[in-house]
């Protein structure tokens, strides 16, 4: 009997602890959703670079194609430059397309409003100015070669053409990819703003190399030089901003500068 007693005090006792505590949850749950939490913050983190190499991919292959299209054109200076303002549009539709929609085109690729007397003032301050450097750094550096390729290209096609590729797709493309697309990635990837904005000069200086292929070797060494402190520039002028629009404005008064040079030089 007392034993009986016994048993039965015993497990009411026990029932009474399960209930005041409760079981714990097991551990294994936790820890799963953290490594599950830190694979998808991983290939979130990777994703852009995975995009922006797609669309490089993708765009060389379309401008590849259109090369071989068009193999038996003459390559003048307008071809060749209608040829590197297709590879950086198709790059960037390659990569809208490939990119996640989750938000605006024009917020995605800082194309945002902005102030507009602001910019104004941009333009005729820092714009002006670069617009002056252009026309002296493009008499110093012209060499016959150059002057003949300009005066065949204006004879050759249309003047208006030239000018919108050089002086306002251009610019606007490259400001796009070089200064938000692979800026960003680059600062995506790095955790960090200054090696991705010397990274992202590296890139831009390098490929605009081939239009110094025709100068001497220091010339080839000072344009490279000039054009990575440009870029560093456009890019810093792009992060302190948060716009492209300033950039693109710097990038379209430098090229007008250049334009007008190269057709002063050309005709006389």
């Amino acid at each position: 009997m007392n034993t009986d007693n016994q048993q039965q005090h015993t497990l009411t006792k026990t029932d009474v602890q399960h209930q005041a505590c409760p079981a714990q949850p097991s551990s294994v749950g936790p820890s799963i959703a953290g490594h599950n939490q830190s694979e998808v913050s991983v290939s979130e983190r990777l994703w852009p670079l995975n995009s922006l190499c797609w669309a490089a991919f993708l765009a060389f292959a379309l401008t590849l194609v259109l090369g071989i299209f068009t193999q038996s054109l003459h390559h003048t200076l307008l071809y060749d430059l209608f040829i590197s303002v297709f590879f950086s549009g198709a790059m960037i539709g390659c990569y809208l397309q490939i990119s996640p929609r989750n938000q605006l085109v024009s917020r995605m690729l800082a194309l945002s409003s902005c102030d507009r007397p602001a910019l104004l003032r941009f333009a005729l301050g820092p714009g002006f100015l670069a617009f002056l450097l252009a026309t002296v750094y493009c008499y110093w550096r012209f060499e016959a070669t150059a002057v003949a390729e300009v005066g065949e290209t204006i004879s050759l096609s249309s003047t208006v053409g030239f000018l919108l590729l050089l002086v306002v797709v251009g610019p606007l493309f490259e400001e796009i990819l070089f200064r938000q697309l692979l800026l960003q990635t680059f600062i995506e990837k790095f955790g960090a703003v200054w090696p991705a904005v010397l990274c992202s000069a590296l890139v831009f200086a390098a490929v605009h190399s081939m239009s110094a292929e025709r100068l001497s070797w220091f010339g080839v060494q000072l344009h490279q030089l000039l054009i990575f402190m440009a870029a560093l520039l456009l890019s810093w002028i792009r992060l302190r901003y948060n716009s492209l629009w300033p950039a693109i404005v710097l990038h379209v008064a430098y090229n007008l500068g250049v334009a007008l040079m190269s057709f002063y030089l050309a005709s006389s």
